[in-house]
């Protein structure tokens, strides 16, 4: 009877050993379905199931991508659905290796949650996705510096189009260098396409507490915006500085624009008083 039991236990351990290196070996196909399903959305998509996986909960409809991504995931096995949540959360992947995801299935770097603890899960590289933005110059018209208009220097910037023509992103670090506090400052972002001739333009009114010869910070490049809004900077501030124009469909003058401009439009100051 020992022997028997002896042998029972055995065979058990064996069995219970041999399932673990299984569920690290094989990805079930429900891991697979989602981890594809986040492969297929676009930057601005994934970043949404980014935000909501740090509290995670049933989304109130299916009815965009990301809502059907978060739906995928919450549908997982528990431990498929922690592996995915801590990957999105910038814990690594790790956990996903162990649940017998590879690169190829999870896809290439995700910018920011890959930045750190980045641990390859092997298998055949995934091919690199392409960026749905495209970065165009923000620059003045002229190569003399302007002098400050309406007390306002602008130090830098930059400016990036959907690919799509849907939406356009532009960024930029001013100062005031008045003797006053301003409260207020409006932007005008002509869009021009390559040969100069203006498209559209955009407008963008900052408002804020803007003292003296303080510099007003914004992102300087795409990937710092991205990393702004996810609160890697000690103030999500750096993105207040942003305009983000989503058009929802298809503009005619985002697909042609090749250059955005700007200039200063209007200031408003704390004693009253404005420019122009």
């Amino acid at each position: 009877m020992h022997l028997r039991r002896f042998a029972f236990a055995l065979i058990f351990g064996v069995c219970a050993v041999g399932g673990a290196v299984a569920a690290r070996d094989y990805a079930t196909p429900q891991l697979q379905s989602t981890l594809a399903t986040l492969q297929s959305l676009s930057s601005s998509s994934f970043q949404q199931v980014v935000w909501w996986a740090a509290n995670p909960a049933p989304p109130p409809m299916t009815t965009i991508d990301w809502q059907q991504a978060e739906a995928q995931i919450l549908a997982l096995n528990s431990r498929d659905r922690d592996a995915v949540l801590g990957w999105l959360n910038s814990k690594g992947r790790g956990a996903l290796c162990q649940r017998g995801a590879t690169d190829a299935m999870i896809g290439g770097k995700r910018f920011p949650i890959d930045s750190f603890n980045y641990v390859s899960c092997g298998g055949p590289a995934p091919s690199p996705a392409p960026s749905d933005w495209r970065v165009v110059p923000l620059a003045r018209a002229t190569l003399q510096a302007s002098a400050p208009v309406g007390n306002i220097t602008i130090q830098n910037g930059f400016a990036a189009i959907k690919n799509d023509g849907s939406a356009a992103l532009v960024c930029l670090s001013f100062a005031n260098i008045a003797d006053r506090t301003a409260t207020r400052v409006d932007f005008d972002f002509p869009l021009l396409d390559a040969n100069s001739q203006r498209l559209a333009s955009l407008h963008f009114e900052r408002s804020g507490t803007f003292s003296p010869n303080v510099a007003i910070a914004g992102p300087t490049s795409a990937e710092q915006y991205q990393q702004s809004l996810q609160g890697a900077f000690t103030s999500r501030s750096l993105a207040e500085n942003c305009l983000l124009s989503n058009q929802g469909t298809a503009a005619l003058p985002l697909l042609q624009t090749q250059f955005v401009g700007y200039r200063v439009s209007g200031v408003q100051y704390s004693d009253g008083t404005h420019w122009p």
